[in-house]
Formats: C-alpha cells, structure tokens, sequence
C-alpha cells in the first residue's frame, strides 16, 4: 500500500491539509537548505550574487515535489481507455 491510499476515505479538507503541510514542510527545507549551503561555501545569502548556483539549487527541489506528487499528477490524466481516435 503507498503513502496515497491511506487517504482514501478522509474527507477532502483532510487531504488538502495534508498535501499544505507537506508543501510548507519542503518549502522550509528547500529554504534552509539555501541559507545553510550559501553560508557553508561562503557566499553572500542573496540571489543575486549567485542567481545561476541557486536556480540550480531550487529546480532541483522542484524536481523533487513534483516527483513526489507524481501520483496524483497522473491521476488527473484521463484513463487511455478513454482516449479516442477519429
């Protein structure tokens, strides 16, 4: 069984609160990650200084959620059953 269907029978506004806490969890740690690896190598906590070092930084995190919520990414798909040629 997988993390997503232990939430089948809550009710929706169970699950959108899960799904707020689990984002503002990888919010806080994509943040901290920031100041911690910014102050570790030395550099300047500010976007500017390193915009290319840190864009890397966040769309490796986004790569992460979106993995993470691939599941329910690919449950808003239509079924290939559904799906019809002319």
């Amino acid at each position: 069984m997988t993390f997503w269907n232990t939430h089948i029978d809550t009710p929706s506004s169970v699950q959108l609160g899960v799904r707020l806490v689990e984002l503002a969890a990888f919010w806080t740690v994509a943040n901290t990650g920031f100041f911690f690896i910014a102050d570790t190598l030395g550099f300047a906590v500010s976007y500017n200084d390193q915009p290319f070092l840190f864009s890397c930084y966040y769309m490796f995190f986004a790569v992460i959620v979106a993995l993470y919520y691939a599941p329910i990414f690919a449950s808003w798909l239509p079924q290939r059953s559904a799906v019809r040629t002319l």
